[in-house]
């Protein structure tokens, strides 16, 4: 028999969530020239989240409710979950971000967040997607996603410790931030870093747009620092 039976995980009215809130910097750019070949990986990134929207399973925290619109991506669920956690939290921002980088060479920023929203896809509004956005937009310039006074109240210190242990965020001068790139902090990965930099560097080197350029060169500066250095192999040159 079925180990699990599927639920709705979609909001019934608004309620607190915990929210991931990402943008796709560069998007629009990236659809304006977009091959046949970068629109399949697009669709195949958009199902390999799809699948897992809108149900849950009896043993954790597997599937939540999913919207990908135009150059956004909400994932949330309710705060009240027996299995929430900061780590689940990063864990799924740090997943979505690596996806875009590694499968469409796209970076992305937003926030986890805690707020009041109804989400059950297509629809999705509320107070806390404001914020989100509000949030993203005005305290964010480079391509990460942190952590908000919200979300850091909601979880205890002890959960905050654990996951920055683990080496999956990054304190800033205010607030803290996703490591993105811990995945490529052992020896196995050599092969990956040495792709990653080239992607890297071609963006640096060929993006039109000031603006997206300079994302990717405050992105390179934290490869650097954080990838490279470790590997001992020279930096980008940005």
């Amino acid at each position: 028999m079925n180990d699990f039976k599927l639920h709705s995980f979609g909001s019934k009215s608004q309620e607190d969530r915990v929210i991931i809130y990402l943008d796709i910097l560069g998007f629009k750019d990236f659809i304006e020239n977009m091959t046949s070949e970068q629109e399949n990986a697009l669709l195949r990134v958009y199902h390999s989240f799809r699948p897992s929207a809108g149900h849950r399973r009896k043993d954790g925290l597997t599937e939540l409710s999913f919207t990908f619109f135009s150059d956004t991506i909400v994932f949330s669920w309710p705060v009240n979950y027996v299995s929430n956690s900061l780590l689940i939290a990063v864990h799924q921002a740090e997943i979505l971000q690596r996806t875009l980088f590694i499968n469409l060479n796209l970076l992305s920023r937003g926030v986890i967040h805690i707020g009041k929203l109804y989400h059950n896809h297509p629809i999705i509004y509320g107070q806390g997607l404001i914020e989100a956005y509000s949030y993203e937009k005005e305290k964010i310039i480079d391509p990460k996603v942190i952590i908000t006074e919200e979300a850091r109240s909601f979880f205890s210190p002890i959960d905050l410790g654990d996951v920055r242990y683990g080496g999956k965020l990054i304190a800033d001068s205010d607030n803290y931030y996703i490591n993105l790139l811990n995945f490529l902090i052992n020896e196995s990965a050599r092969d990956d870093v040495l792709a990653y930099k080239s992607i890297i560097e071609s963006n640096i080197n060929t993006l039109k747009s000031e603006r997206t350029r300079a994302k990717w060169v405050w992105f390179g500066r934290e490869f650097d620092r954080l990838v490279l250095l470790w590997h001992s192999l020279p930096g980008i040159n940005c």
